[in-house]
């Protein structure tokens, strides 16, 4: 279970970095907190294709544990980085490649054991732009830990695009609705305190 500081100090330490360093991390685009020190969602540096070096060792040094590409197009197999934190600890950050689709409840898992396991350092997923498969993953995560509705879940990914939601509806009208909590991984409401928007 999450002690009280440590998610403070997560809080704090990810707040600072949506507001002043998502652009400094290299290769990494449309950075957003998603699950507060848990879940983070974004794209890569353009182009359809994972993530390059640079930024999976920034996202190293920033603490994460593990980095969730949600397509397979380029993707080269699984890969490990290690690095010192900007606070001087060790970390290894692991990257794989997932559907966010047929995969959905694995990505899920992995962000229920970050969500109750304070050694871990938070997730972060993406696609290519970060808008459309990093938002449906996310809106899917905010329905499973966060309790939100479907209209809700609908509503932020709509909110976190800049195309014409229209031209995706099977997205909010289909994918997000149709996807139902997991009873395994539901998470306690003081967890849900801590991390839920």
């Amino acid at each position: 279970m999450r002690s009280l500081g440590i998610i403070v100090a997560f809080g704090l330490l990810f707040s600072f970095i949506v507001q002043t360093k998502a652009e400094a991390l290299e290769g990494v685009r449309a950075f957003k907190p998603v699950l507060e020190g848990t879940l983070y969602r974004g794209g890569g540096a353009g182009g359809k294709k994972p993530l390059s070096s640079k930024a999976l060792q920034a996202l190293c040094e920033e603490g994460f544990s593990s980095a969730i590409y949600l397509y397979s197009t380029g993707f080269k197999g699984d890969e490990t980085v290690e690095c010192k934190t900007k606070s001087g600890s060790n970390n290894r950050l692991k990257y794989t490649s997932m559907s966010f689709r047929s995969e959905r409840k694995d990505i899920l898992e992995k962000v229920y054991e970050v969500a109750t396991n304070s050694s871990l350092g938070p997730i972060f997923v993406h696609c290519w732009n970060g808008k459309h498969a990093a938002g449906e993953i996310s809106a899917i995560a905010l329905k499973q830990f966060c309790d939100y509705s479907s209209d809700a879940a609908a509503s932020y990914w709509k909110k976190n695009i800049d195309d014409n939601p229209n031209d995706y509806t099977s997205i909010w009208k289909k994918h997000i609705p149709g996807f139902k909590q997991i009873d395994d991984l539901k998470i306690s409401s003081s967890i849900q305190k801590d991390l839920c928007p």
